[in-house]
């Protein structure tokens, strides 16, 4: 009887310390990422220009900025929306001419750049 008993209690601590290294290595969260298309890449001088994108691995209502590449920097521009169902629009007027290079920030998700030609 008291070997059955130690080895019950074996078995229940074999079963603890497999169940908690599993536990111990679950996969980790994905990186939230972004993605950005325009509904137009050439426009006129004062078109609005519609953008759309996927917001994956970003809770909802989180804040999407729109970003311009001004010589080596990427500036932010005073447009901004929120995730809403896994994805965001924006829309921006073409204000000067010329090669606009944008892209969506979220914290450390960036989308890749998209170019817009103005003229």
């Amino acid at each position: 009887m008291k070997k059955m008993a130690t080895a019950a209690v074996s078995l229940v601590s074999v079963a603890l310390v497999v169940g908690g290294a599993t536990a111990a290595t679950a996969a980790p969260a994905p990186h939230p990422t972004l993605t950005l298309s325009a509904g137009d890449t050439h426009v006129r001088l004062g078109d609005k220009v519609l953008l759309s994108g996927r917001a994956a691995g970003l809770k909802e209502g989180s804040k999407v900025t729109l970003q311009e590449k001004r010589g080596a920097q990427w500036v932010n521009l005073p447009v901004t929306t929120t995730v809403k169902r896994g994805g965001y629009r924006l829309a921006e007027k073409a204000n000067r001419k010329g090669v606009q290079i944008i892209r969506t920030k979220d914290g450390g998700a960036v989308s890749k750049a998209v170019t817009i030609s103005v003229r």
